[in-house]
């Protein structure tokens, strides 16, 4: 039975562009594949302003014909696939960690169980430290 001329094409269920690879390409994948337009093959320029513009002019002079050649900038892969969400997830997942032993601290009044001379040692040391770091050299 032939195919009506309505009918749509059977979805594929791979990415075709990433290969002959039949699986669902990994969020990493997706990101990188061919990620920087700026190198298109059929591009005239870097960008699309005019190729005589700053911009297009410091991709040829800084990039085109930088003596640092690789054959295939898309074929770097991360070995720990971090994509800018992984990288944020981290982040926050380790500001929480710190913040609940802050918390844990402040709840325990681990600052009040400490003399009033190391606590002012403390406070010495760490403007101290600021002073140096800000090119204050005074006492």
């Amino acid at each position: 039975m032939s195919a009506s001329p309505g009918a749509r094409a059977a979805r594929r269920r791979t990415w075709s562009a990433l290969g002959e690879a039949r699986r669902m390409p990994r969020e990493y994948e997706i990101v990188t594949h061919d990620a920087n337009w700026t190198l298109r093959s059929t591009r005239a320029s870097a960008l699309e302003a005019n190729p005589t513009s700053p911009a297009n002019l410091w991709f040829l002079t800084f990039r085109d014909r930088s003596p640092l050649r690789v054959e295939d900038w898309s074929g770097f892969r991360d070995p720990d696939e971090v994509t800018y969400r992984r990288y944020v997830t981290m982040q926050d997942e380790q500001e929480t960690v710190v913040a609940s032993l802050l918390e844990e601290y402040a709840k325990a009044g681990h600052d009040k169980r400490q003399s009033a001379t190391w606590l002012l040692r403390r406070a010495d040391g760490t403007f101290s430290l600021h002073r140096e770091l800000r090119g204050f050299r005074g006492r």
